[in-house]
C-alpha cells in the first residue's frame, strides 16, 4: 500500500521503495516557450494559452482547449522579466482560472510512480493533495516514515 508525506525538502538519498513529487510547476512548458517570450516584458494572451495549452495536453488530455477552459484576460499585460517571472504569471493565471490543471499535474506523476512504491514524498501544499486521496493514498506524519519502510530496529533478546 503507498502513503505519501507531506515534506519542505526531499531527501538527498531516496530508498528503492520511495519516490518524490514536486509542487506543481510548469517550467518545463514555460522554457519550451522561452523564444516566444515578449520583448516588452508584459505577458501577453497568446504566450499564457501557449504555456497552458501545453501543459493541458500533457498532463489532461491530448485534446484540451485552452481557449474554452481558461480565460486568460486578467493576467494579459501583467510585467514578468524572465523565465522565472513568466512562470510566475503563468502559475498564478493556473491557480486563479483553471486549478484542475495542478490537480491533474500531481494525479500524472501519482500515476507515473514506479510499482513497488512505498512512499511518496510530496513537496507542494495542502490543497493541492486532492488527487493523493482520489487515488486511495493515506497522508502520514514524518514520524511515521521508518515504521512505513520498515527499517525498524529489531528487539534483539538473549533466550537460551
Amino acid at each position: 500500500m503507498t502513503t505519501y508525506v507531506r515534506v519542505s525538502k526531499a531527501p538527498l538519498s531516496l530508498d528503492k521503495h520511495c519516490y518524490v513529487i514536486e509542487a506543481p510547476n510548469f517550467k518545463d512548458e514555460v522554457e519550451q516557450c522561452a523564444n516566444r517570450l515578449p520583448k516588452s516584458g508584459f505577458m501577453s494572451a497568446n504566450l499564457l494559452r501557449e504555456v497552458i495549452g501545453l501543459a493541458g495536453r500533457k498532463y489532461i488530455s491530448h485534446d484540451f482547449d485552452v481557449l474554452r477552459e481558461v480565460n486568460v484576460s486578467h493576467h494579459v499585460g501583467t510585467p514578468f522579466d524572465g523565465i522565472d517571472g513568466a512562470h510566475r504569471v503563468v502559475m498564478t493565471c493556473v491557480r486563479s482560472m483553471y486549478p484542475a490543471l495542478l490537480d491533474a499535474f500531481v494525479d500524472y506523476y501519482i500515476r507515473k510512480r514506479p510499482f513497488g512504491t512505498k512512499l511518496i514524498y510530496f513537496l507542494g501544499a495542502f490543497s493541492e493533495t486532492a488527487s493523493f486521496a482520489k487515488n486511495g493514498i493515506e497522508e502520514i506524519k514524518e514520524k511515521h516514515i521508518s515504521k512505513v519502510l520498515g527499517s525498524r530496529t529489531k528487539k534483539i533478546t538473549n533466550r537460551s
